[in-house]
């Protein structure tokens, strides 16, 4: 998990995970995966994004967001979390009005880079 504190009072976190569909025949049911994305894909990176108030300790907004990689391509955890998270984004621009500014998303983006070297 990725989390980054912006101007005190609200953090934002992170939640990679990771499926591979080859390894996970049994369960793809339980998943709720179309059958279509099994077919074409091989891989599939969800992130989930929390913006958490401190002060209050309220949940302000949670987004999923999923990635599918294809079975002709060379799947990478790194690309498959930068994809989703960038999807992520999106999501939660779309529903919730610009909650994370331009501005914001770019210190955002500094901090996961920094964390990605560690």
């Amino acid at each position: 998990m990725f989390k980054t504190i912006i101007e005190n009072y609200v953090e934002y976190r992170f939640k990679f995970t990771h499926l591979d569909f080859d390894k996970a025949d049994l369960f793809i049911d339980l998943l709720h995966v179309p059958l279509a994305q099994i077919k074409l894909c091989s891989h599939r990176t969800t992130c989930t994004i929390s913006v958490i108030d401190l002060p209050t300790n309220k949940v302000l907004a949670e987004r999923t967001a999923h990635v599918y990689c294809s079975k002709k391509d060379i799947y990478t955890r790194k690309t498959g979390r930068k994809l989703a998270m960038a999807k992520a984004f999106e999501t939660i621009k779309e529903l919730d009005n610009n909650m994370i500014s331009k501005e914001t998303r770019k210190l955002i983006w500094d901090e996961y880079f920094k964390w990605c070297k560690q």
